[in-house]
């Protein structure tokens, strides 16, 4: 189960997927939603620079989700310090 149908299973509405950090960014701004759940690792731009950007233009608070497998162990969990304050 993706985060999107765990959010609409919670009765949350998702107003709008991005593909990329960018398009995460430019959502956020078009929607205005009270929150915006995204990964840390997308294309054209990494959730940690989308959050940061968000965070300078006033838009709505940035949950950065990250899940690691144990299948792959070589993965590393992003540096806390280069998560945007809340």
């Amino acid at each position: 189960m993706d985060i999107v149908e765990t959010l609409r299973e919670g009765g949350y509405d998702v107003v709008g997927e991005g593909a990329n950090g960018e398009e995460a960014v430019a959502l956020a701004a078009e929607h205005k939603p009270d929150v915006v759940v995204m990964d840390v690792k997308m294309p054209v731009m990494d959730g940690i620079t989308a959050a940061e950007r968000a965070a300078k233009t006033r838009l709505p608070p940035v949950v950065p989700l990250r899940a690691f497998s144990h299948t792959n162990p070589s993965k590393t969990p992003p540096n806390p310090d280069r998560m945007p304050p809340a």
